[in-house]
């Protein structure tokens, strides 16, 4: 079985923690939770799992980091861990779209996926 990227884990929560995370990501998102509370020496983690619980900033490659250390060292966890990386995966390049707009706009604001042809305002 290959080995679980340090990189493939910190991109996936990092594409799970930005704010337009739709329901799905949000799904995914507890999950990681979840996972964190179960990984061993999870008290060493307990500052980014409050920073998680509280939709604080995380620091995704030392979380991916330590995630990636603990399934190098217990063979159930790194199958879970495998596990939600599939998951998260899978909402991250999925065909949602997910428009978020968090200012005043002046003039004319277009949000969607596939355009095609000339749009005129």
């Amino acid at each position: 079985m290959d080995p679980i990227s340090t990189t493939a884990v910190s991109t996936a929560i990092g594409g799970l923690l930005k704010p337009a995370t739709d329901a799905a990501g949000a799904r995914v998102l507890a999950a990681l939770k979840a996972l964190v509370r179960r990984m061993p020496g999870a008290r060493a983690e307990e500052a980014n799992l409050k920073a998680l619980e509280a939709g604080e900033a995380v620091d995704p490659s030392s979380l991916a980091a330590v995630l990636v250390r603990s399934a190098g060292e217990d063979p159930g966890f790194a199958a879970e861990l495998r596990v939600w990386l599939d998951e998260a995966n899978a909402v991250l390049v999925s065909d949602n779209v997910s428009n978020v707009n968090e200012g005043s706009v002046n003039g004319p604001l277009v949000q969607g996926r596939d355009f095609s042809g000339p749009m005129n305002f």
